[in-house]
């Protein structure tokens, strides 16, 4: 298990690893986070967006970070 002395930590070491976000508006995103900042907006490449039956792929993604509920490495 990793561990993590702040927050950003764990965003930081994921950079280049597959996520999981869940925004408020209960959609579901999985990518490949490739940067951040310090707002936790954030870039993310070959990610799937889920949103009740519908499943969108996108190449690039800014991903807002006001909107993110959860963060998780997948």
């Amino acid at each position: 298990m990793d561990s993590y002395d702040k927050p950003f930590d764990m965003v930081q070491k994921n950079i280049g690893n597959k996520i999981y976000v869940r925004l408020r508006n209960r959609s579901e995103i999985e990518g490949v986070l490739i940067g951040y900042d310090e707002h936790l907006n954030m870039m993310l490449e070959h990610a799937s967006i889920k949103k009740e039956d519908q499943k969108i792929m996108r190449n690039l993604m800014y991903l807002r970070g006001d909107t993110v509920l959860l963060l998780a490495r997948k």
